[in-house]
């Protein structure tokens, strides 16, 4: 049996910035979310991009090792919050998109 969806909905299209480019976009959407306030839980962040909460954690985990994110336990959540180096990533690629024609 094979079947088709009822519904299709075309890709939306997605402003290319220079983070998303070079991190991909759930990387780059975790890391946006990760800066939001104080730090975001893997909730959170899994809510916001629309992943399950074990693939924020392995993206947490590459953006860790790259030095852009910090985790840390507080109960029984993990807070992830941006390290001096992601928040200079996202505040470039802020002015890089406001400036791109």
């Amino acid at each position: 049996m094979l079947l088709y969806p009822l519904l299709h909905e075309p890709a939306a299209a997605t402003l290319t910035t220079p983070l998303t480019a070079l991190l991909g976009r759930t990387r780059a959407t975790v890391l946006r979310v990760a800066a939001s306030g104080a730090g975001a839980t893997t909730g959170e962040i899994a809510r916001a991009a629309g992943i399950s909460p074990s693939s924020v954690s392995k993206h947490a985990g590459v953006l860790r090792g790259a030095g852009l994110l910090i985790s840390s336990r507080h109960g029984g959540n993990v807070l992830h919050t941006l390290t001096p180096a992601g928040l200079s990533m996202l505040r470039a690629d802020a002015r890089a998109s406001t400036t791109a024609p």
